[in-house]
């Protein structure tokens, strides 16, 4: 069975999708390198819904910062920076008993928000995106329908596309969200093999109570959320512990195992993508890039060909080609 790897973006405004997705493939084969798996094929596509909510792309020629289209943080090649041997126990333990005490003061055992007027402003403040999409506004661009359902639709008819591939889902920050969506509630046809959630916002206690209120009911003391029955083999979360909207990082806690025995498995990871010269642990470039991230998608797109095939093919190719030639 052919296998395709499906990518989905996070919010904000984002350069062209042409560009973007180009910008991912190079990402991911920077990352199969720096393992030292090179020249590897492999498909790639990704779902953007950028155009849902901001009817114009960032353009990577605007140079004034105050411009709204202005390209912020465009990608930048690796130059072969490797990631240090670094320790995460100190530092997991504390951002882990922020996120804990953070969510009690937020959220009942229900998952029902204590003060939403608060989380509502501070949504609408700073996560416009999230906002529309829970909020469920009518999207600019798709008239009577809202900016949920039609991002939902893009994620929705890729996989339905690509239903008889084995599928790698890479959702980066709120496309975990969008994913999570489709995969619990979409319909029953869409699966993917493995879902990969990075830099995702899922284990915010604001998100939680917002999955559980648009489900119409509220979390049971002391139960989890649902892992969608549509992931059929492996569910893995990665986390750079600096990553502020990854902050509640542990989503092995907030969701139990689906029938095919999967949930979230948490790692963490050090994004080293720096953006004009300072550290962004939150791009998808550099979690792309990292060991962990590649090792995963490696593993999924199985074993290589074996060398004695690859020198037959190789050598058919030769042959034909020469063949042309000469004739």
């Amino acid at each position: 069975m052919s296998r395709i790897i499906i990518g989905i973006h996070g919010l904000a405004n984002k350069p062209p999708r042409r560009l973007l997705e180009s910008w991912w493939r190079k990402s991911i084969r920077e990352g199969l390198n720096r393992i030292g798996v090179r020249h590897r094929f492999f498909r790639f596509e990704l779902v953007y819904w950028a155009d849902i909510l901001h009817p114009l792309p960032q353009d990577p020629a605007i140079r004034n910062p105050e411009h709204p289209r202005y390209l912020s943080d465009p990608y930048q090649p690796d130059k072969g920076i490797r990631p240090l041997f670094f320790k995460t126990g100190i530092q997991k333990k504390l951002v882990d008993l922020f996120g804990s005490r953070m969510e009690k003061l937020l959220v009942t055992e229900e998952l029902r928000p204590k003060m939403p007027g608060i989380q509502e402003l501070v949504i609408r403040r700073y996560f416009k995106d999230l906002d529309a999409y829970f909020g469920n506004r009518k999207s600019p661009l798709v008239s009577g329908r809202t900016a949920k359902e039609r991002i939902m639709e893009r994620l929705s008819t890729r996989l339905k596309k690509h239903r008889k591939k084995k599928i790698l889902l890479i959702a980066h920050s709120m496309g975990s969200i969008i994913s999570y969506d489709v995969l619990m509630d979409g319909p029953g046809d869409i699966q993917v093999d493995r879902l990969v959630t990075i830099g995702s916002p899922l284990g915010q206690p604001a998100i939680l109570s917002k999955i559980v209120a648009a489900n119409g009911k509220a979390r049971p003391a002391g139960k989890k959320l649902k892992t969608p029955e549509g992931i059929r083999e492996a569910w893995y979360n990665l986390s750079d512990l600096n990553d502020k909207v990854a902050i509640h990082f542990e989503l092995a806690e907030h969701f139990t195992e689906n029938a095919h025995q999967v949930m979230p498995e948490d790692r963490i990871v050090r994004n080293e993508y720096l953006v004009r010269g300072k550290k962004s642990p939150h791009k998808i470039y550099g979690y792309l890039r990292t060991p962990e991230m590649a090792s995963l998608i490696n593993d999924y797109l199985g074993a290589p060909l074996p060398s004695r095939w690859a020198t037959r093919i190789s050598g058919l190719l030769k042959s034909r080609f020469h063949g042309r030639v000469k004739g």
